[in-house]
């Protein structure tokens, strides 16, 4: 499956410390090779067309939109939820490709 990042998201990466960055580009290049077949450890569903992907301690939310992934947020997770506000984010963005 194509897996695009939003530019917003493409942004955020390039901020990131090498290690990280590698991390959240690899797990990414995991789902797009392995779909939704990856265990909790790297994928969670959230909502109806809302998945998380787990990166360490980083979280890339992204929906599917014509068969493909579009990641439309990234943040570091504190908590054991995820926070309200960055799945609200993700969605509002989300709307924007559908």
């Amino acid at each position: 499956m194509q897996v695009i990042n939003d530019p917003r998201v493409d942004k955020e990466i390039r901020r990131l410390p090498d290690e990280e960055s590698a991390r959240i580009v690899k797990v990414s290049e995991l789902f797009a090779k392995h779909e939704f077949n990856l265990t909790e450890v790297h994928l969670k569903k959230l909502d109806r067309n809302l998945w998380e992907l787990r990166s360490g301690h980083w979280r890339s939310l992204f929906g599917l939109v014509e068969n493909k992934a579009i990641i439309v947020n990234l943040f570091r997770k504190k908590t054991n939820k995820t926070p309200a506000k960055e799945i609200d984010k993700a969605l509002k963005r989300l709307q924007q490709y559908l």
